[in-house]
Order: structure tokens, then C-alpha cells, then sequence
């Protein structure tokens, strides 16, 4: 990407009426499931809303479901008005509405107050100038920024033979709750990207205050924090190239891609978990929850991963700019850190 380019997205970002409203958990007032007033307000929320909504005061869509089964939709207008005056006083959310539509199409928590994209990006500017990085790549979508930087002294690192990585790229992301810093890869040999989070509480922050702002600013300084998060990268690498992926390791890869918005049939392409469990049926296994674990897969982890970065980082189904992408590569992270299903046997001969 041309410093031009994004100075030109960054602009449009920037330009584009985005509706945001703050407001205490406790000021949201239910009308129905569609409707809620806020600050004297009333606005329709789309179902997912309505979903986080009912999470962020403690219950969900089966309680909820219950309670309207026998005391109807104003039963549950009520429980939901009565366990939002019970959240602590001072939890706030911000809400999203689609400026065409007027429907509130995100929320989510927030600090003291939502970050400004402005904000944002005027952290992203002192952060590229003062560490040497240039803008490699951006993804916005609604109430998500993720910004993918290189380093102007690129570096190198290999995972496993023949396969290395750049390896001192860095993303910086934006959502209305939260700016945060992670390591961004790029391995050689398809050009997949990698996601990693650095799991320091300094690399992200819902407050943006200029003490946390500057911590941020020098994290490339802290070279045992970088090369540690590379060496447990390597280390889980290594283990998912010698695991055999079980079925459950499978079905959690392909609901990644479904829940970013991904068909079924594509889905299936990338992750053929419907094609195996059938293939297990029909030699007479019934695959169930308290198997899944046990089952192996038609893959190792690492090729499992693969297909998924594959997926995120080279499809056609999104645009180049959809930050699904990346959500599909920083969840594809958190399996690929999990605990393996399937040890590999270690024997005297292997």
C-alpha cells in the first residue's frame, strides 16, 4: 500500500457519517424485543444487538425464551428492565446505528468514553514515524479498523524448514471499546498472513489516556516481549505440524468461517468436517460431542491452520479492505494456541 493510498482511505474513514451514542447499561430501557429507548429515545436494534444487549445484564436468549413462554413478551420486557437497573452503576456501552436506516446495527463496552477513529489514526501516524514502519495493508468495516504496518528493516524468522515468516510486522486495531497492538506476520512461501495478540495488558487499552497512549507507542522497543511472543508462535507450530487434527479441532475451524459470514459450501471446502463425519457413519462410527476430541481428522493442525489463513488472507468472497478477514486470522491464532486433542506417541523410535 502507497503512504498515498492510505492517506486516502484514512480520509474516507474519517469523512463517512458514523452514528456512535455512549450511554449507561442501566439508562437502556426495553420496549420489545426491536425497540429500546435510550436517553428519552426510541430506536429499533437488530437481533444481534438485542443478543448483546441481554449478555451485558446477565441473561440470555434461553432465559429470556422461558420467560416469555409463560408470562409473554411483557414478562420479559420486564426481566430485561429489571436486571439493567441491577448492573453496576457506570458500565457504559456505545451503540451504532446505520445512518441510512437509523437501526442500531452494533454495541459493545466501553471505558470512560469510545475512542474516536481520530484518535486512532493520530496514533497510528506518531506510531509509524517513530518506530520506522510504513502502512502495508488496511481493513474497515462498520465499527472495526485493523491496520497492518511493515517495518522499513524488514525482518526474518523461520517456523519450520522452508517456511519462514516476516517477522517484525505489526498491526494496530480500532473498535469503538478498544485500540490494541499486535504482531502481524506474513509467511514467505504463500503469503498467508498471521495474527498474534501480545498478551501484555500495555498492548491495548479503553481509555487512550496519553500515559497509556505513549506505553503503546515504544512496545517495538521491548524486544524480549516480541521474540517471546515469536518463540511460543514457533513452539505451537512445531506441535500443530506433528498433531493430527481431531473432529472437534475440525468443527471449531469450520464455525470460525461460518461465523464470519462464510456459506456452508465454502466453508466446507476449506474445512470438509461434514464430509468426514459422514465418511465415519458410514464405516459404522456415530461422531457426538463426547467423541469429536478422540476422532482424527483427514489433516494435521498445521494444515487445518493453513486452510484457514489460506481462507482470510486470498479469498474472493470479501473485499480486499473486510476486516473478517482478520478475524478469521486472530481466531485461527486461538486455536492454533490451544491445547492439542491428539499428542503425537512418543517412542524409542521416533
Amino acid at each position: 500500500m502507497e503512504t498515498a493510498e492510505y492517506q486516502k482511505q484514512r480520509d474516507e474513514i474519517l469523512n463517512r457519517p458514523m452514528c456512535f451514542r455512549e450511554a449507561a447499561v442501566e439508562d437502556i430501557e426495553a420496549l420489545d424485543d426491536k425497540h429500546y429507548k435510550v436517553a428519552g429515545m426510541t430506536v429499533e436494534v437488530i437481533p444481534d444487538v438485542a443478543r448483546r444487549l441481554d449478555k451485558y445484564i446477565g441473561t440470555n436468549s434461553q432465559q429470556v425464551g422461558q420467560v416469555k413462554r409463560y408470562y409473554g413478551e411483557y414478562g420479559a420486557t420486564n426481566l430485561r428492565n429489571y436486571l439493567g437497573r441491577s448492573v453496576k452503576p457506570g458500565k457504559k456501552v456505545v451503540l451504532q446505528a446505520n445512518a441510512t436506516t437509523g437501526k442500531v446495527t452494533g454495541v459493545e463496552r466501553i471505558g470512560e468514553h469510545m475512542i474516536v477513529p481520530q484518535t486512532f489514526f493520530d496514533f497510528a501516524d506518531m506510531f509509524m514515524d517513530r518506530n520506522n514502519y510504513l502502512p502495508h495493508k488496511m481493513e474497515f468495516r462498520d465499527n472495526r479498523i485493523h491496520l497492518m504496518l511493515e517495518a522499513t528493516n524488514p525482518q526474518y524468522h523461520s517456523l519450520l524448514k522452508g517456511d519462514d515468516v516476516l517477522s517484525n510486522g505489526i498491526m494496530l486495531s480500532w473498535q469503538p471499546g478498544q485500540m490494541a497492538v499486535s504482531n502481524f506476520y506474513v509467511r514467505l512461501v504463500c503469503s498467508n498472513g498471521m495474527t498474534r495478540v501480545i498478551d501484555e495488558n500495555v498492548a491495548r487499552t479503553s481509555t487512550a489516556t496519553p500515559q497509556v497512549l505513549t506505553e503503546m507507542l515504544y512496545l517495538p522497543d521491548n524486544q524480549l516481549l516480541m521474540s517471546t511472543n515469536l518463540s511460543t508462535l514457533q513452539e505451537k507450530v512445531i506441535e500443530a505440524a506433528r498433531c493430527r487434527a481431531s473432529l472437534r479441532e475440525m468443527k471449531t475451524a469450520k464455525e470460525i468461517l461460518l461465523s464470519n459470514g462464510v456459506d456452508d459450501v465454502v466453508a466446507e471446502e476449506y474445512v470438509p468436517y461434514k464430509e468426514l463425519v459422514k465418511e465415519y457413519k458410514e464405516a459404522g462410527h456415530r461422531i457426538n460431542a463426547k467423541n469429536r476430541a478422540y476422532a482424527e481428522g483427514n489433516q494435521n493442525v498445521w494444515e487445518l491452520y493453513n486452510n484457514l489463513t489460506e481462507f482470510a488472507t486470498h479469498n474472493h468472497e470479501f473485499t480486499s479492505h473486510d476486516p473478517r478477514r482478520t478475524s478469521i486470522l486472530i481466531e485461527s491464532m486461538n486455536l492454533l494456541d490451544k491445547e492439542r486433542d491428539l499428542k503425537p506417541r512418543l517412542t524409542l523410535n521416533s
